[in-house]
């Protein structure tokens, strides 16, 4: 898996579902952000550590109800670490 399909796999799984366990999920997220700690420069892995932070919470029943802005002001969250992978994946292009 290039980094964008990676990129391109996370923005799809976050675009519908979220709030709740989901193992089928949670298994394709983790296969995608190794994938990318595995292709992108090392200077990115703080964004790739970022972002797995973020999906986690945000496929958890509770963890993101601590959150004011909920499922939508993470996936924003989620969306602008993404942004900035795929900024980085260009750059080794």
């Amino acid at each position: 898996m290039t980094p964008k399909e990676a990129i391109r796999d996370i923005e799809t799984l976050i675009s519908d579902g979220g709030g709740y366990a989901d193992s089928a999920a949670t298994q394709r997220y983790r296969i995608a952000i190794a994938s990318l700690r595995h292709q992108l420069p090392p200077y990115s892995s703080e964004k790739i550590d970022e972002a797995e932070d973020w999906l986690e919470i945000y496929y958890s029943p509770r963890k993101h109800q601590k959150y004011h802005g909920g499922l939508p002001q993470i996936r924003v969250w989620i969306l602008t670490a993404l942004s900035i992978l795929q900024g980085h994946s260009e750059k080794e292009d």
